[in-house]
């Protein structure tokens, strides 16, 4: 998807829509650094997901804006707090942070709301 995204210049109007698999630190980056609009649906926030460290409104329908910092660094400082850093492992594919950038600030906004009402028969 990084690579779609690269190619994509000049349409400022396109939206990139994706399912659950694509929320990554680095699809959001690229959409951010290309000055594109992303939809991505991701796990609920009650599950091991990108959104689970962050303080969400434990309500059944909220819009919020986040913002967290990305880093590599795994110092104490960085891993105590969650709720302003993310620190990456090395493994995890992300394209703008480097020995000249240590750090990478990226902001989002959440909403959830709810799709169906569950019935169960009691």
């Amino acid at each position: 998807m990084t690579q779609m995204l690269d190619r994509c210049q000049g349409e400022r109007k396109t939206i990139f829509i994706a399912d659950r698999g694509y929320e990554s630190y680095n699809i959001m980056a690229h959409v951010h650094e290309h000055g594109l609009k992303f939809l991505i649906r991701t796990k609920d926030m009650t599950s091991n997901g990108i959104l689970k460290k962050f303080s969400l409104p434990e309500e059944e329908e909220f819009d919020v804006n986040v913002s967290v910092v990305l880093t590599r660094k795994h110092t104490k400082e960085f891993r105590n707090h969650p709720e302003k850093y993310r620190v990456l492992h090395r493994d995890s594919p992300f394209d703008y942070i480097d020995e000249g950038n240590a750090f990478y600030e990226i902001a989002f906004r959440v909403a959830r709301f709810k799709i169906s009402e569950v019935l169960m028969n009691v």
